[in-house]
């Protein structure tokens, strides 16, 4: 059976870099990175590898100082804001480490989807949620993108 390559993923000659006080900081330098459709990937370093720089922009959170990202075909860096507000809510989760939930905004809100909570937790606000709960609403939120 012959192989069909699905790059779902693309980033070349991509930096950030920013001023820091009196130097400029290298952030971030990936000279080409691919991720094809069923691969499973993980992204390692030290604290202040640029992980999380990394990650940020491929969600499109934070711009690239070069370079170029592609998702499914679509150079993410050549669009303008309401693209990627479409490209994000179409096809990339994000999980926050600090989750980032409203906290004025109960569980309904932050999240319709298919997930049997009870009334209580339903109708209750973030601040009395557990890490637990947290942890699920985001990664479902995440993950029922589209």
């Amino acid at each position: 059976m012959e192989r069909v390559d699905m790059e779902i993923l693309r980033v070349n000659n991509l930096r950030k870099s920013y001023k820091s006080e009196h130097t400029m900081v290298e952030a971030l330098d990936i000279e080409n990175f691919s991720v094809e459709k069923g691969d499973f990937d993980v992204i390692t370093g030290a604290s202040g590898s640029g992980k999380s720089t990394f990650l940020h922009m491929l969600g499109s959170v934070d711009e690239p100082t070069c370079g170029q990202i592609w998702i499914d075909g679509e150079e993410l860096t050549a669009m303008d804001e309401k693209q990627k507000a479409k490209l994000r809510r179409q096809k990339i989760g994000i999980i926050y480490q600090f989750y980032n939930l409203i906290p004025f905004l109960n569980m309904e809100k932050i999240f319709c989807c298919r997930y049997q909570w009870t009334a209580e937790r339903r109708t209750s606000r973030p601040a009395i949620w557990t890490g637990k709960i947290r942890k699920k609403l985001c990664t479902s939120s995440a993950y029922c993108i589209g």
